[in-house]
């Protein structure tokens, strides 16, 4: 009888607790994948800087055996839940982690297929189809994000509408 197939599935960390989720995660010896990316910003002097943020915050990919022990990272540190597909956890596919991956620089950052003019911030309305160009995520336009240049969007993913905040420069107007 050969081994069970393993497969991604996602994991919804509590809040500001995705180090936490990833450190035990691990521990666990369970392979996850938290892609990040660097976004441009600029301090009040005018310098260009680059800040490390996550491409799904509170989330994280994790690789699990559906016929094995994943139920333990239900009461993982930091883990809010697994998404699950009925009994199992739900399957997210691997060419997505691969396209993901392949778009990774040499420090481990996914970079976006485009270059973003940073000097004209986008406008939308709430209600506008939009996509994040980094991730060619199509979703619905919100309002203001939380934090400066962020804005809020929505999504569907396993069924579920997800609300997220992401860098107004990430957004492009569906055509």
């Amino acid at each position: 009888m050969g081994k069970s197939p393993t497969y991604w599935t996602v994991l919804e960390t509590k809040s500001a607790s995705s180090a936490e989720a990833i450190r035990h995660v691990s521990q666990q010896n369970f392979s996850y994948y938290h892609p990040k990316f660097r976004e441009p910003a600029r301090r009040k002097d005018g310098l260009g800087v680059r800040r490390i943020r996550s491409l799904f915050p509170n989330y994280l990919f994790v690789k699990v055996d559906p016929l094995g022990g994943w139920r333990r990272l239900c009461s993982t540190r930091g883990v809010a839940r697994v998404f699950l597909n009925g009994d199992l956890p739900a399957s997210v596919s691997s060419v997505y982690i691969d396209y993901l991956q392949d778009r990774e620089d040499d420090l481990g950052y996914v970079v976006p297929d485009h270059v973003v003019d940073h000097a004209a911030t986008p406008v939308f309305s709430v209600g506008d189809s939009v996509v994040a160009r980094s991730t060619s995520t199509v979703a619905i336009f919100k309002g203001l994000g939380s934090r400066t240049n962020t804005r809020r969007i929505v999504y569907a993913l396993f069924g579920r509408e997800l609300e997220l905040d992401v860098s107004v420069y990430d957004l492009a107007a569906v055509a």
